[in-house]
């Protein structure tokens, strides 16, 4: 979890990144995990799936889509950790206040 996650920026052309934000992650994956079965007429089938630098940029943009989705995890945990910390040192204050007013009630009593 720690150090935050550190964001590889794919360096790919924006129109494959249009492309690729289009698609989403899970048909690029799909369509990079299959070998090339298809035509460049098959319907649905992006222009950059026959080639093998397009398909690279496609590993790429996963790999930065990755990183993005583990560093919102860790600022999320960080985010989490923190207000443990603070619910923890509120509820031990409370605690020692209640303790100190009981310590006097037990003294006057």
């Amino acid at each position: 979890m720690w150090p935050l996650t550190q964001v590889h920026r794919a360096n790919i052309s924006p129109k494959l990144r249009v492309s690729f934000e289009q698609y989403g992650e899970a048909v690029v994956a799909l369509i990079l995990s299959r070998p090339l079965t298809h035509g460049p007429t098959t319907a649905g089938v992006p222009n950059w799936a026959e080639s093998d630098a397009d398909r690279q940029c496609g590993l790429e943009w996963l790999r930065e889509k990755h990183d993005e989705t583990a560093r919102q995890h860790n600022v999320t945990m960080a985010m989490e950790l923190a207000i443990l910390v603070l619910v923890g040192v509120e509820a031990a204050s409370t605690l020692q206040r209640w303790g100190q007013h009981l310590l006097s009630w037990i003294a006057q009593h």
